[in-house]
């Protein structure tokens, strides 16, 4: 299966992989007490570490590291909420690029994960299942012939896999299909969540695409069918555009001008606010509205303009109103430095 992620890399705005695991013999994180966490820590962590190579990567002992940092990385998806609320001697091992990591005491003892910009789940796919397999090789892995790998979430038992595609869909949430989207994915074994996960909200009209079940179903199944239902809601949103466009070109154009003459000279904005209007620009950019800034650099301000992510880079109080300030600041330097005349 492959993709051309340059044909849809407009509308998806990343794709991940996750593939748990559990050593053998030993209780899932939420039956480990302190020690026994400690070791399953310790063991995956030098297996890791041992099979980077060359390769920079980062050891993060959750508990350890400063609460703005850990919020910071739940902000730009390297992390779960629900990691930092078990914080079981849970651990990030993460490459320099952030793009292939480890997630140790999680809901499983560990969560191989792969992430990729656009639409690119083979590569992710690729990624996450070489570390699985050399970790494989190291650690006795907890499986049983009939079912396949064993997960803490019987819904992941089988593969262990949770693969998804972030996707931005302003217009069909401007045409309040969400809903009906969320029915038919649901019909056919996917779901679609909010910007953070389960149980979130859409931030700046993103949600995620992902499968509910891995047990009795190939990876490579699951992929394809993935893919294929992402390329059906991309082609309903790109529609659905079409359709707002031609209702009224100019005030399609005037509400992606607004949005970025306001993210160009605001000297304050709430991260709600410049969400949705990252979310319009996007969408502008995307329909060929507007040439600039390049998609990347706003998938990029969208990943980095949380209230921790401010907070921490900043050194700042995360509750302090100079936060919208420093936020539109950053805002309005990256959006200039990417300026050409349209």
């Amino acid at each position: 299966m492959t993709m051309d992620t340059n044909t849809h890399g407009d509308i998806a705005f990343s794709s991940r992989v996750r593939l748990a695991r559990n050593l053998k013999d030993i209780p899932f994180p939420e039956r480990l007490d302190d020690k026994q966490a400690a070791e399953v820590s310790k063991k995956i962590s030098d297996a890791a570490l041992r099979l980077a190579g060359d390769e920079k990567w980062h050891d993060l002992a959750l508990k350890t590291i400063d609460p703005l940092h850990r919020q910071a990385l739940v902000e730009r998806h390297l992390v779960s909420r629900e990691m930092l609320g078990g914080m079981h001697d849970a651990r990030l091992l993460i490459r320099d690029d952030e793009r292939l990591g480890v997630l140790v005491n999680e809901e499983d003892h560990m969560r191989i994960q792969a992430l990729r910009p656009g639409f690119d789940l083979t590569e992710a796919y690729e990624e996450a299942a070489d570390l699985a397999a050399r970790l494989e090789g190291i650690l006795n892995i907890a499986s049983l012939p009939t079912y396949g790998y064993l997960t803490c979430c019987p819904t992941n038992v089988g593969t262990g896999m949770r693969a998804s595609v972030m996707v931005h869909l302003p217009a069909l949430a401007r045409a309040d299909l969400i809903p009906k989207l969320l029915q038919t994915l649901s019909r056919s074994g996917f779901t679609l969540r909010g910007y953070s996960g389960e149980g979130s909200s859409a931030e700046g009209d993103l949600y995620q695409i992902s499968n509910q079940v891995t047990l009795g179903r190939y990876e490579k199944d699951i992929l394809s069918d993935l893919s294929e239902i992402t390329l059906q809601v991309i082609d309903s949103e790109k529609r659905s555009r079409q359709a707002f466009f031609d209702a009224d070109p100019v005030a399609y154009e005037d509400r992606v001008a607004r949005a970025y003459g306001i993210l160009t000279n605001a000297v304050s904005i709430s991260h709600q606010e410049a969400m949705s209007l990252l979310s319009t620009l996007r969408e502008g950019v995307e329909r060929g509205v507007r040439q600039t800034p390049d998609i990347e650099t706003i998938n990029d301000l969208q990943l980095t303009i949380g209230p921790a992510n401010v907070a921490w880079r900043e050194n700042v109080e995360p509750d302090l109103r100079g936060q919208d300030a420093l936020r539109a600041d950053m805002i309005r330097h990256r959006l200039k430095e990417n300026h050409t005349h349209d």
